[in-house]
């Protein structure tokens, strides 16, 4: 099974070029089949396919002298049979799962630029690999006309069909000579505006053919890119590969001839290292003794650390409001929660493995502090008002408590940004050079004009095991953190 690579690996020119087209919402994104083809998914291709629906049916019925690793021969001998079609279509999800098969890490990285609203995703597969693999978010899914109408532009368009609306799939010779006409239009007006990369496409269909060649005749092919393994045959496979014969001339930088996982690892890669290029920038006139240089090398050493789909995630993760198709990585909250927690650590505090949306800091040798503190980022959406973030941050201290990400009597700091208004009495004053020594002490002088429930002797000051465990406290993001 595909291994990601670290963000600390470089994604290479082209996927650095493709991520900042996908920035400035020019990419679109044209998966096929060879994209659910990797461990776990397997989900067969076309000749695959095609043999197991024989195998299935021929000793049931006279499929004639049909080639049995050939689709659409095999699709158009069981569909001219009475009630053919319904079963063919029952056969395909019989003899492939096409709604219960794990998705994979290229599934993982095309759901993410979905949801982030940078990339526009055509799908050729019945399975739903992608919609899935976008949880806990819901993206938005075309399969017919209608769904289009009442649909946005982010939304997963499924230009052949889907397994959980069997009747939408594609399958027959008849069914593509008569791809519904919605379909046919958004391939061709996103041949013609966007830079376009076809990934595991190995057999192009008839109505596609058509488009390139009528988009390539008018503006050429420069924003065409093809990814397949197969394409490292490009001169010399016999017969020549559908590709070649359709685009001979294409340049050998827009063959990429790798697998869908590792040409949409690099993609994401280059996509999340902008963030981390941002957060840098804001501390390239410090000297490296400077404690926000320092924090922001630690949370960059951190988020460096895992792979782009952890650290994307991580991202949507600790963001609120944040519909499918809006975008985290490029909102200007990002940046400025980012260096609220690089000024929180500073050279006092270290920065933690990212994953939960619990952050526990871990003070250095140079800290008044010898305990691990918890720290939760809120990226709120679209003004939300102060009283609405705090019921939300109340509501996710409450699911980390339950889930163990937080023990029952550790206080929290949510540091919350974008909101509008106060976080209320439990919101802590901070200044732009105060690090989580200087919050905390803040803390207890804050707390000492709250009211708590007394339990025990502990030492009233104490935030770990005084009467003030637990509790939630706040500091307004845009409070904390110097930028050069």
């Amino acid at each position: 099974m595909y291994q990601p690579q670290p963000l600390s690996t470089p994604p290479g020119s082209l996927a650095v070029r493709l991520a900042g087209l996908a920035t400035s919402n020019q990419l679109t994104i044209y998966a096929g089949a060879g994209i659910s083809a990797a461990d776990p998914t397997s989900l067969p291709g076309a000749k695959s396919l095609a043999n197991l629906i024989w195998r299935k049916l021929s000793p049931l019925m006279d499929l004639g002298d049909v080639d049995e690793w050939d689709l659409l021969c095999v699709a158009n001998a069981v569909a001219a049979h009475p009630a053919g079609s319904q079963l063919l279509r029952q056969t395909v999800l019989g003899v492939a799962d096409m709604t219960g098969a794990s998705f994979n890490y290229a599934h993982e990285v095309v759901a993410l630029l979905l949801c982030e609203g940078v990339a526009t995703v055509l799908e050729m597969n019945y399975d739903n690999c992608i919609e899935r693999a976008a949880q806990p978010e819901i993206p938005m899914v075309v399969r017919t006309p209608t769904e289009l109408l009442h649909g946005s532009s982010s939304a997963l368009m499924k230009v052949h069909g889907c397994a959980t609306l069997p009747q939408t799939m594609l399958v027959t010779s008849a069914d593509l000579e008569g791809v519904g006409f919605w379909a046919d239009a958004i391939v061709r007006a996103n041949l013609s505006q966007n830079h376009f990369v076809f990934i595991g496409i190995g057999s192009v269909a008839d109505y596609v053919q058509a488009s390139l060649e009528t988009v390539v005749g008018a503006v050429g092919n420069e924003h065409l890119y093809l990814v397949d393994p197969a394409l490292a045959d490009w001169e010399v496979a016999e017969p020549p590969l559908d590709w070649k014969v359709l685009l001979g001339d294409l340049p050998l930088e827009q063959r990429v001839a790798s697998p869908a996982e590792e040409f949409c690892d690099a993609l994401l890669r280059a996509y999340v290292l902008t963030v981390c290029q941002s957060l840098a920038e804001t501390v390239d006139g410090f000297p490296p003794e400077h404690p926000q240089k320092q924090g922001v090398q630690q949370l960059l050493s951190a988020i460096h650390a895992v792979d782009g789909v952890k650290a994307l995630r991580w991202l949507r993760g600790i963001s609120w409001g944040y519909a499918p198709g809006t975008s985290v990585a490029s909102s200007a909250v990002t940046l400025e929660v980012l260096v609220a927690l690089s000024g929180l650590m500073g050279a006092v505090w270290g920065a933690p493995a990212l994953g939960s949306e619990v952050m526990g800091f871990s003070p250095l040798t140079n800290s008044a502090h010898d305990e691990r503190f918890d720290v939760m980022p809120l990226l709120s959406g679209h003004g939300a008002r102060g009283p609405a973030v705090v019921k939300e941050a109340e509501r996710r201290v409450a699911m980390a408590r339950r889930s163990g990400d937080l023990s029952t009597d550790a206080p929290v700091l949510v540091v919350a940004g974008g909101h509008l208004g106060s976080l209320g009495s439990a919101e802590l004053q901070a200044g732009r050079m105060s690090n989580l020594d200087d919050v905390l002490a803040d803390a207890r002088r804050t707390m000492d004009g709250l009211a708590f429930d007394l339990i025990g002797s502990s030492e009233p000051s104490h935030l770990i095991d005084g009467p003030a465990a637990g509790h939630i406290l706040y500091v307004r993001a845009g409070s904390i953190g110097e930028v050069s």
